[in-house]
């Protein structure tokens, strides 16, 4: 009986330390009307600057991008925005939340910043942000998000 009792105990202190370390993220999908709706600038530009940064609200991704069209709201060619993604921590990223990478074209939906954290993201996390493609044989480009 004894024995019994100590695996159940223990049995619950598992599942208790694997919930406290888990993360997850709950995201409402949005259509391309609503992103457009919710975003307070939208961009066409190129990947100039990632980097993982220590802020006073946790973990960010700070994002550079220098824009090449401008799609909505306050943005002009040639400006570069910046600005800073939540993390889950220095070397894991926030599930959901999309991946950028020095180099690569991509359309930005950009959500404005939290308060009062300052912090931002794509509208809808990884629905508001597309990677660019471009056919240089047919000219045709492609804008994909990861869903």
């Amino acid at each position: 009986m004894c024995f019994s009792k100590s695996l159940k105990m223990a049995a619950v202190a598992a599942g208790m330390w694997l919930t406290a370390t888990s993360f997850a993220v709950t995201m409402m999908l949005v259509n391309l009307a609503k992103i457009v709706e919710l975003a307070d600038k939208a961009f066409v530009g190129t990947v100039t600057s990632v980097k993982v940064v220590n802020t006073a609200s946790g973990w960010a991704d700070e994002i550079a991008v220098k824009v090449s069209e401008p799609v909505l709201g306050a943005v002009q060619a040639g400006e570069t925005v910046v600005w800073q993604q939540y993390r889950s921590n220095e070397t894991i990223p926030q599930q959901g939340v999309p991946e950028y990478h020095e180099g690569e074209e991509c359309l930005v939906f950009l959500a404005g910043k939290a308060t009062p954290t300052g912090l931002q993201a794509a509208v809808g996390l990884g629905q508001g942000s597309f990677r660019v493609h471009r056919n240089t044989q047919t000219g045709q480009v492609l804008a994909r998000n990861a869903f």
